[in-house]
């Protein structure tokens, strides 16, 4: 089938959009796997699905497999249509709720970004599965996919109306109609789910620690990549409850609960 670039477009909702790129669920989970298996063949830093680490260059290889499979070429297309390096790939270890993010900046650049540090600490001891855009993943590589998979929606979305939002209509037609995202969040395993599934740690629970030699305990306030930890202190902050706290920021793998 012939790719009319300018009846999308003119079109301004998914409808066209879905007629041209729109495949049944047996299909897209049929692609979804060819992805997977070249895409393990074809990267120069991961070789299984639960992968340690991965670079941007990777990821650009896993977009051309989409760009291939899913689109035939289209993305491929419209950017070098677009002259000059438009799209740009960027790792994020700071990112810890979000499994990846598409920015557009004023120059027109256009990034997306994938959490990292969230992604590798999925599927690493408990077996609780991960959802992500509505989808059931058994592996990071697959957590990889459905997460690039909306970041690419948000892409073409862009490139074809300028305009993109996942909380709109179109998007959710798009995503729905091309992988079969039913849900729009990426509701991976956040740090702080993982510290109460793994280790029982959660906000309020007491915990101790040593630092310098010495055995500090308090309570857990805030979970990001660490652990932000109240101690009783009595030149510290004062906190609602009444009490004066220090705070501390503390690996989650140097807390043990407190009896």
């Amino acid at each position: 089938m012939t790719i009319d670039l300018e009846a999308i477009r003119h079109s301004g909702s998914p409808e066209v959009f879905r007629e041209t790129f729109g495949l049944p669920d047996t299909d897209i989970t049929k692609r979804r796997r060819q992805v997977h298996a070249s895409f393990l063949n074809q990267a120069k830093n991961v070789s299984q699905p639960n992968f340690c680490s991965i670079d941007t260059e990777d990821l650009e290889v896993l977009l051309s497999l989409y760009d291939r499979l899913f689109f035939r070429g289209l993305l491929s297309e419209i950017l070098d249509s677009l002259g000059s390096r438009l799209l740009s790939f960027r790792l994020s270890t700071k990112m810890t709720r979000r499994g990846g993010s598409f920015t557009v900046y004023n120059s027109g650049q256009l990034q997306i970004t994938i959490a990292a540090d969230l992604l590798y600490q999925q599927f690493r001891k408990t077996k609780s599965a991960v959802t992500v855009n509505g989808l059931k993943c058994t592996n990071k590589l697959m957590a990889l996919q459905v997460v690039l998979e909306h970041e690419i929606t948000h892409l073409i979305e862009n490139l074809l109306w300028i305009q993109t939002s996942c909380k709109k209509r179109r998007f959710k037609a798009m995503a729905y109609s091309v992988f079969g995202h039913t849900e729009y969040v990426h509701k991976m395993l956040t740090t702080d789910k993982l510290a109460v599934l793994e280790q029982g740690i959660g906000l309020g629970t007491k915990v101790r620690f040593s630092l310098k030699g010495q055995e500090y305990q308090g309570f857990v306030n805030r979970i990001t990549k660490r652990a932000t930890v109240l101690v009783k202190y009595p030149k510290g902050h004062l906190y609602n409850d009444g009490n004066k706290y220090k705070k501390y920021l503390v690996p989650l793998g140097d807390l043990n609960l407190a009896h």
